[in-house]
Formats: structure tokens, C-alpha cells, sequence
């Protein structure tokens, strides 16, 4: 069992709260984690940490620019955030073979 499900796990059963957790590399790149990933993990936890000391429950950490910042979850869903599909980010991606699962990738699927 790896830290955040230990982590979810105590924090259920302290609280009474269903609590949830993911593993950071999955939700970022699909694989294992890189540098990067892992630190970005615990600027993430810690700032979960200040927000629980502060009493800000319902809120979500974020990394924006180059701070960890909070907002309320509601506001974090509240605007569908697109993707320019003919980004150059994007093609590259189809041209080295990921699929997004939509039209465009329906001759490649």
C-alpha cells in the first residue's frame, strides 16, 4: 500500500469522511512518475496540510505558474477548460501515435 492510500485510509477513519486518493503519475502521464512528478506530489500534500490546518475544507490544490495555490472545488469545475485540438502540443502527440479517443483518431483506433 503506498503512501496516499495509507494517507486516505487514516484520514477515513479519524474523520468519518469518505476520503479518496490518486496516484499522481497516472493522473499526469499515465505512467510512473518522473522527478518532477514526485515533488510536485509533496508541494501538493503539504499544501493539503496548511489548507487542513487553515480549516479550508473543500477546497483543491493546484499548481499555477510556479506556486501551489488553493480554490474552492466548485470554482475548479464550475468552466469546462478545453483544449485547442490543432495545438502544436497536440499534433505532436497524434504524430507519435497517442490517442485522445475522439474523431480524429478514428482512423488510428
Amino acid at each position: 500500500m503506498g503512501i496516499a492510500a495509507f494517507l486516505s485510509t487514516k484520514l477515513e477513519t479519524i474523520t468519518g469522511i469518505e476520503t479518496r486518493y490518486c496516484v499522481l503519475g497516472h493522473t499526469q502521464r499515465g505512467g510512473s512518475p518522473i522527478p518532477f512528478d514526485r515533488v510536485l506530489g509533496v508541494r501538493c500534500g503539504a499544501k493539503a496540510i496548511d489548507l487542513i490546518e487553515e480549516g479550508k475544507f473543500g477546497e483543491t490544490v493546484a499548481l499555477h505558474r510556479t506556486d501551489m495555490v488553493s480554490m474552492p472545488i466548485e470554482e475548479a469545475v464550475r468552466t469546462l477548460h478545453l483544449v485547442d485540438s490543432k495545438s502544436q502540443l497536440i499534433e505532436a502527440a497524434r504524430e507519435i501515435g497517442i490517442s485522445f479517443g475522439d474523431a480524429a483518431d478514428a482512423g488510428n483506433i
